[in-house]
C-alpha cells in the first residue's frame, strides 16, 4: 500500500516544494498537474488484478473483437462503451491503452474542475484521495468515464444560452451511453442555478420523509419496468459518508449567507437566450450536494447508490470553499481536524479493509499498448 501513501502525501509535499512561487495560480497548476500525472501512472501501470472489476473489463475488451459493430446483445454494458471497445480493438490497441484513454477522459476534466473552482487545491486533492472518489475510480471504469464527461458538462453549464444547454445535453447523452447512471445528472443544469433557501429545504425534507417512510421503493419500480436488474444489498446501504455529507450541508447552509449566490431561474431573462458566464456561489453548490444526499436515501441498499457520485463530486469544491469563510484561526483548526479525519478515513476505511481490492498494488509486467 506504499504507493497509496505516497499519493496521499504528494499534495502536501508539492505544496511545500512550490510554496515559494509568488504566482499562486502557477503554484496551483504545478501541484494539480504533477498530482494527476502521478495518479495517471497509478491507474495505467498497474496489474489488472488491482481493482475488483478491472480484470473483468480486460476480458470483455478482448471478447469484443469477436463481435460485430454496434452489437451489444452479447454483454450487459452500454452501447457507447461497447462501441469504444470495438473501435480500439479494430485499431489494434491493447486494453491498457484503451484504459489509459478512458482515464484521461476522467482526469483532464477533474483537474480543470479543481483548478477552476477550488479555493484550496491541496485540500481538494486530499478529499479526492480519501473520500470514495479515488478508490471507486480504481474499479468502476465505466462510471468513472461517465463522471468525467459530466464534469465537462458541468463546466459547459456555466454559460447560459440554448446552444450551451444543447451541448450540455449531448454530453449527458454521451455519458449515458457509457454508463446509464449518468441520466441522474440531467437536472443539475437547473439545480446549480438555484441557491438554497428555506422553501427548497422544506421541499427536500418532504421528499426525504416520503422516501424514508414510503412502502414502495423507486428501485422496485425500476425493476418492474426492466430499467435495472439490481436488487438490495446490505453492503450498499448509506453509511458514515451520508452523515458527513449532511454535516457539510448544514455547515454550508449556515455559511452560505456570507456567499454571493446566483439565482438565474428567478430572473425574468430567458436563460436559454442569454450567453453570459454565471458564477456559482456556496449556496448553489450546497443545493447540488443536497441532491446527492437525496439520491443516497432513494437508492440506499442498492448498487445505484453510486449514482450520487455525480453530485457528491462538488464536495471537492464545497469543503475548501467553506473553510475560506471562517476566521483565520478557526479555519486553521478546522483544516487540521478535517485532514486528520480524512487520513484516518483513507487508512482505516479504504486501505486496511482493502476496499475494491486495490491492496496490494502491483505493477504490471506487460505494458504493451498494442495487441500482440
Amino acid at each position: 500500500m506504499g504507493i497509496y501513501i505516497v499519493l496521499l502525501l504528494l499534495p502536501f509535499a508539492l505544496n511545500l516544494l512550490f510554496f515559494s512561487i509568488s504566482d499562486k495560480n502557477l503554484q496551483k497548476r504545478f501541484i494539480v498537474y504533477i498530482y494527476f500525472i502521478f495518479l495517471f501512472c497509478i491507474y495505467v501501470l498497474r496489474d489488472f488484478s488491482v481493482g475488483s472489476d478491472i480484470f473483468g473489463y480486460y476480458e470483455i475488451y478482448n471478447a469484443a473483437s469477436y463481435h460485430n459493430w454496434f452489437d451489444n446483445s452479447w454483454i450487459y454494458m452500454e452501447p457507447g462503451y461497447v462501441f469504444l471497445m470495438k473501435l480500439f480493438n479494430t485499431l489494434g490497441f491493447s486494453f491498457r491503452f484503451f484504459m489509459a484513454i478512458l482515464y484521461l477522459i476522467f482526469i483532464i476534466p477533474l483537474a480543470h474542475f479543481i483548478l477552476k473552482f477550488s479555493k484550496d487545491v491541496v485540500l481538494s486533492l486530499i478529499i479526492f484521495t480519501c473520500f470514495t472518489f479515488f478508490v471507486f475510480s480504481m474499479s468502476g471504469l465505466r462510471q468513472t468515464v461517465a463522471l468525467g464527461i459530466c464534469l465537462i458538462a458541468f463546466d459547459l453549464a456555466q454559460k447560459n444560452g440554448l446552444r450551451n444547454f444543447l451541448i450540455y445535453c449531448i454530453c449527458i447523452l454521451i455519458a449515458f451511453s457509457i454508463h446509464k447512471s449518468a441520466f441522474i445528472f440531467i437536472p443539475a443544469y437547473f439545480i446549480m442555478r438555484t441557491p438554497i433557501n428555506w422553501k427548497i429545504i422544506f421541499i427536500y425534507l418532504i421528499i426525504s420523509l416520503l422516501v424514508i417512510f414510503s412502502p414502495i421503493r423507486l428501485i422496485e419500480i425500476l425493476q418492474a419496468n426492466e430499467i435495472t436488474s439490481y436488487g438490495y444489498e446490505e453492503s450498499n446501504s448509506i453509511g458514515t459518508s451520508f452523515y458527513a455529507i449532511v454535516a457539510i450541508i448544514i455547515m454550508g447552509i449556515i455559511l452560505s449567507r456570507k456567499s454571493k449566490s446566483i439565482n438565474i431561474l428567478s430572473l425574468k431573462k430567458n436563460i436559454f437566450a442569454e450567453s453570459e458566464v454565471i458564477t456559482l456561489g456556496l449556496s448553489n453548490y450546497v443545493n447540488l450536494l443536497i441532491c446527492a444526499a437525496c439520491i443516497m436515501l432513494v437508492f440506499s441498499g442498492t448498487i445505484l447508490l453510486r449514482a450520487s457520485m455525480y453530485y457528491q463530486i462538488v464536495i471537492l469544491i464545497i469543503l475548501p470553499n467553506l473553510l475560506s469563510y471562517l476566521d483565520i484561526s478557526l479555519r486553521t483548526i478546522f483544516h487540521i481536524i478535517l485532514i486528520v479525519i480524512l487520513l484516518l478515513l483513507f487508512y482505516y476505511g479504504v486501505l486496511l479493509p482493502n476496499q475494491f481490492n486495490i491492496v496490494p498494488y502491483k505493477f504490471s509486467h506487460d505494458l504493451s499498448f498494442f495487441i500482440k
